[in-house]
């Protein structure tokens, strides 16, 4: 029980447990890409593996993904792709600015969300 118990705590707390998976590709053809973010070349969405597919390494800077395709290691723009795991952007809410009366324009309604301490 207790090799049992301890191997399901090893395996949740290696990082390969909730890793990025590619879940869809959005474009046909997909662009390979270099690391700096230059076109390889392309790949027809006929050609290329069925999803999901591992993320081997993220580049939040240029937002690529590098996944391999057919035993070649690849970048890929993560707009022409559907990852399961969502991009988190960190908004200091408490600066900022609240919706005034006089805004008319715009007719829908923006919340700061529940992590946001501001009334």
């Amino acid at each position: 029980m207790t090799r049992t118990t301890f191997l399901l705590l090893a395996a949740l707390c290696s990082p390969g447990v909730f890793a990025a998976t590619v879940e869809a590709f959005e474009a046909d053809p997909l662009t390979l890409l270099d690391a700096h973010g230059k076109s390889q070349g392309t790949l027809a969405l006929k050609d290329a593996p069925k999803p999901p597919l591992p993320v081997l390494e993220s580049n939040p800077n240029l937002e690529l993904v590098q996944v391999e395709l057919g035993g070649r290691k690849v970048w890929l723009d993560t707009m022409d792709l559907r990852l399961n795991e969502g991009k988190i952007v960190t908004t200091p809410c408490e600066r900022l600015s609240n919706s005034q009366k006089a805004d008319t324009r715009n007719a829908s309604t923006i919340g700061f969300g529940s992590g946001c301490n501001k009334p």
